[in-house]
């Protein structure tokens, strides 16, 4: 998923990235942390390009939604905050 916001018809720089796995694959680690990898490769793509000094990232497994900022304290060095961990309820 991607995260865009649109001034009139046109589209502005992306803020963030995301990737969703099914309930079913979240004990499959291999597949967790890959997409994990691929939302650190976008955001971090996205830092590089469009010059942001933040940028959110999003991963959700199943019914938990997970929040992070990678950022650029320096140059060439990466590193990602988790900020949030949510858990939604089976039901309301």
């Amino acid at each position: 998923m991607c995260i865009t916001s649109s001034y009139g018809v046109k589209w502005s720089s992306s803020s963030g990235y995301g990737k969703a796995k099914a309930s079913n694959q979240a004990e499959d680690y291999h597949v967790v942390c890959y997409d994990l990898l691929k939302v650190a490769a976008f955001c971090k793509n996205a830092l590089d390009k469009q010059k942001f000094d933040g940028i959110l990232g999003i991963q959700v497994v199943g019914r938990t939604i997970i929040f992070y900022v990678p950022l650029l304290p320096a140059t060439k060095l990466y590193t990602m905050l988790r900020l949030a961990e949510i858990k939604l309820p089976d039901s309301l």
